[in-house]
């Protein structure tokens, strides 16, 4: 069972965010990398994985239940944030406590989300000028919880996965998705990467 702990650091804008957020998809061209290619994987059905190339040879790592994908929810019916097949299995009893059809908000206005058909059932508002999911807590506290340390949940969680599995500490990583990111979205990426001092190197598309 993985647990994600906030990080309060403040996100400062990178002078480099704006070239990377509009650099165009591409199709990645394979070659052989002298250092591990890292490649956290997010799918248009909610749910995510982590590719590592190296030697000429691509693994998709596994979970700690032995599956090679995810699924995208985070439950707060214990407290603190627990992600993965744990948090689903909440949804069913608590959905008021877990967030989950993530990627289908992160990055749109909510007036926007509002006017989604079907909308989505999370609860999402404006906090701070921030789009934050509303969660309820076991302390009958309603929590608001922004899209962008919702992001980071899920990178730590790859971040750690791949560090368990090679040993060392990362620093870079890809993203790929089987679905169009807005520059809105990217930005969401970048400042969850930043939380967790993790550089995105580019974003590419892959059906």
């Amino acid at each position: 069972m993985r647990r994600f702990t906030d990080n309060n650091s403040v996100i400062r804008k990178d002078s480099n965010t704006s070239s990377i957020v509009n650099q165009p998809y591409y199709k990645e061209k394979e070659e052989v990398f002298s250092t591990p290619k890292i490649t956290f994987l997010f799918r248009n059905d909610e749910t995510f994985g982590v590719e590592v190339y190296q030697n000429g040879g691509t693994e998709k790592l596994k979970n700690d239940g032995g599956n090679e994908w995810t699924p995208m929810y985070l439950s707060m019916v214990k407290g603190s944030p627990i992600i993965g097949e744990s948090a689903k299995s909440d949804y069913r009893n608590f959905p008021n406590y877990v967030v989950y059809d993530i990627l289908k908000v992160i990055g749109k206005p909510v007036h926007v989300i509002n006017h989604m058909d079907p909308k989505p059932k999370n609860n999402i508002t404006v906090k701070d000028e921030e789009n934050c999911f509303v969660v309820k807590t076991p302390c009958a506290e309603d929590r608001h919880i922004s899209e962008e340390r919702i992001m980071a949940a899920f990178l730590k969680i790859q971040k750690e996965q791949v560090e368990k599995s090679l040993k060392t500490d990362i620093k870079s990583v890809f993203i790929s998705t089987d679905f169009a990111l807005t520059d809105f979205q990217k930005a969401v990426f970048l400042k969850a990467a930043s939380k967790l001092k993790l550089e995105i190197l580019s974003f590419a598309l892959n059906y």
